[in-house]
């Protein structure tokens, strides 16, 4: 979590100065994508309600969705300013990623996780 914390916030800073932004972005939604992504990863039956959505969304769903939006993001940004650090979700969810791809090679509670989702598909 650290790790993409900080990722995320050395791959937003350069973006930031190329789009010339003059507004700070603070926060850790790096960081947080980074722990959705290791989680939704390991878990992807696992369920999500989000505001104003009526009904539950499942990981496998949210994770794919979330980056496509991001990546959007990051298209529509370079045209037009925007708000939202759309590379550090990215640079999170690629530590996410790396993450999860270490913890199945090393740990072996993940790696029961990941046969059994493996088994389930």
């Amino acid at each position: 979590s650290v790790t993409s914390l900080v990722l995320s916030a050395l791959v937003c800073r350069p973006e930031k100065r190329i789009q010339a932004s003059i507004t700070p972005h603070v926060g850790a939604s790096g960081a947080v994508f980074g722990v959705f992504a290791t989680v939704a990863l390991l878990f992807p039956d696992s369920q999500y309600n989000i505001m104003f959505i009526p009904y539950p969304i499942p990981a496998s769903t949210l994770l794919p969705s979330l980056v496509a939006l991001d990546m959007f993001g990051v298209a529509y940004g370079y045209f037009r300013h925007s708000m939202f650090g759309h590379w550090a979700h990215l640079a999170g969810v690629g530590c996410g990623y790396a993450y999860h791809k270490y913890l199945i090679n090393t740990n072996p509670i993940a790696k029961r996780i990941e046969a059994r989702n493996r088994n389930r598909r």
